[in-house]
């Protein structure tokens, strides 16, 4: 049986998803960095948790969405620095591609850099809004649009993650290598990504 809505604390998250999206888009100019993540969470949830909001999570636990093990709490700022060497290899890699070749690139790592963040789960709640603006801000980075998940298409978006995370291991992210058997399975992720960027334009 699902649990109630607690819709006092969605209309706060709301107001601070807002504002986070007003940071994403004010710094786009520059590329995210990993206090940024710890920014966009603290503001999406400063009125309606601020005990939680931007600090990473002190338990052990099994979210019920995922069949993948996240990391001990004690692990989670040592993925999350290995998180920020790939957003600095996300940034020369995209620098460097061209033309058709650069949204290519773009995409991957969006999708990489998304799937990652998900599986670390650094947060007690607010994983997936966290996770959604950080991809808006490396999208609009490139005057792409935001990454907007409509409800309709969520089942698809559950699924792809999924399968990427049948290619990954907990250990793995701790390390900052992406072998391409892992690339292989984002493949759908980039799909609806590509997508949801296609619908908006």
């Amino acid at each position: 049986m699902s649990q109630p809505v607690d819709r006092e604390f969605e209309e706060k998250v709301g107001r601070g998803l807002v504002a986070a999206l007003l940071l994403v888009h004010e710094s786009r100019t520059r590329w995210p960095a990993l206090d940024d993540i710890g920014h966009i969470h603290r503001l999406i949830f400063t009125e309606a948790n601020p005990t939680m909001a931007g600090e990473y999570r002190r338990d052990n636990y099994w979210p019920q969405y995922t069949q993948f093990a996240v990391p001990r709490w004690q692990d989670v700022p040592a993925c999350m620095l290995r998180l920020e060497d790939l957003l600095r290899l996300a940034k020369q890699e995209c620098e460097a591609a061209e033309g058709f070749e650069r949204q290519e690139k773009i995409l991957e790592w969006a999708a990489r850099i998304h799937h990652r963040f998900e599986c670390i789960h650094p947060f007690e709640d607010g994983n997936g809004r966290t996770g959604r603006a950080l991809v808006s801000w490396m999208l609009s980075h490139y005057g792409l649009p935001d990454f907007e998940m409509l409800e309709d298409r969520r089942p698809q978006y559950l699924l792809a993650l999924e399968t990427a995370d049948a290619a990954l291991k907990t250990e793995d992210l701790l390390h900052a290598d992406y072998w391409p058997h892992q690339t292989e399975a984002l493949q759908p992720l980039i799909d609806i990504i590509g997508e949801v960027l296609e619908e908006s334009v």
